[in-house]
């Protein structure tokens, strides 16, 4: 079962937002919310959520000060249904449910986040350790196997393209389903400018402090095949470290979510980390190291990681698999 709430009325209004099974999704006018609607003042800024559990919608209010509403009654938590009108802040959104194909809803709902952040030895590993790129990259290169390019001597289906661009967007596009950047501002501070004058749908995923002022410090955007920002990115940041990639067919909200509730984690101490995900070198640390549930877990609705290495020249695909992640190798070196 999938939940659409279709917004009505609000600075949202026209917007289609999906929750899968097995996840919950905020609402709230900052970037807390794993939907920010910042235009709406009579929002909290985390203000409501709604679950999907596989078999039952809820509706939770989260404290907020104006409340939560269904079909004009104030809710602390409520089951939800079908046609319901769900109001917060100056917003409204009406609930709709479809029913997916079994067997693909039960392959989301296995990829749903069930463990605690605490538990997680891989992530702890990951975060306390130093990175050593060269001996990162010697155990990728050791499990791995290699991705065979598709036509890679016809660059003309990406033109203005050379071979190793066209091979990647080859392999980024090869699956049906929306492709993500999760770029790292702190790495590239001209990213948010291209983001944001680039047209295409992009939400801020954490902040941090730079010289004395709080700053988004990540974005993920989403990349249509004809997008605009595939030039910078792929000509100018790819060597660079300037983000990772994903492939999923959760919308963009969706994927924020998942990132966002793993960005800061508790060590066993109950030290609080915070997990620079957008960094190649480090996703590539953490995803060697998982377990098969931990790797479920971290991969929720994505399908792919896509990791470059040092110097550009080899492009990671990771997968969640028996094992806990199956790596392949893409060699971009013409």
């Amino acid at each position: 079962m999938r939940a659409i709430l279709e917004v009505l009325e609000g600075p949202l209004a026209g917007r289609r937002i999906e929750v899968y099974p097995g996840h919950s999704i905020s609402f709230g006018r900052t970037v807390k919310a794993d939907i920010a609607v910042p235009g709406d003042g009579y929002m909290s800024g985390r203000h409501f959520a709604v679950e999907n559990t596989g078999d039952i919608l809820f509706v939770h209010d989260l404290g907020s000060s104006n409340g939560t509403f269904v079909n004009g009654n104030r809710v602390d938590r409520s089951p939800a249904a079908a046609q319901d009108m769900i109001a917060a802040g100056s917003s409204k959104f009406l609930l709709h449910v479809e029913q997916d194909d079994p067997a693909v809803a039960a392959d989301m709902l296995s990829r749903t986040n069930t463990m605690p952040r605490t538990s997680f030895g891989g992530i702890q590993a990951a975060a306390a350790q130093s990175l050593d790129r060269t001996q990162i990259d010697q155990n990728f290169a050791n499990q791995t196997r290699v991705i065979t390019p598709v036509d890679a001597n016809v660059p003309q289906r990406w033109p203005g393209f050379g071979q190793p661009q066209t091979m990647m967007l080859d392999v980024l596009y090869s699956a049906p389903g929306n492709v993500y950047a999760y770029l790292n501002v702190l790495r590239e501070q001209l990213i948010q400018a291209y983001v944001e004058a680039s047209g295409e749908r992009f939400l801020p995923l954490t902040q941090s402090l730079l010289a004395g002022r709080v700053i988004n410090s990540s974005y993920l955007v989403e990349l249509p095949r004809n997008s605009r920002l595939h030039n910078v990115l792929l000509k100018e940041g790819w060597g660079r470290m300037w983000g990772v990639y994903c492939s999923s067919p959760a919308p963009l909200e969706q994927i924020a979510g998942q990132l966002r509730s793993f960005a800061t984690v508790q060590s066993g101490s109950g030290v609080p980390l915070n997990l620079p995900l957008a960094d190649p070198q480090f996703l590539r640390v953490l995803l060697a190291s998982l377990s098969p549930t931990e790797g479920i877990a971290i991969f929720g609705p994505i399908r792919h990681f896509f990791l470059e290495a040092e110097g550009g020249e080899t492009l990671y695909r990771c997968t969640p698999a028996v094992q806990g992640v199956a790596i392949e190798t893409l060699n971009l070196k013409a």
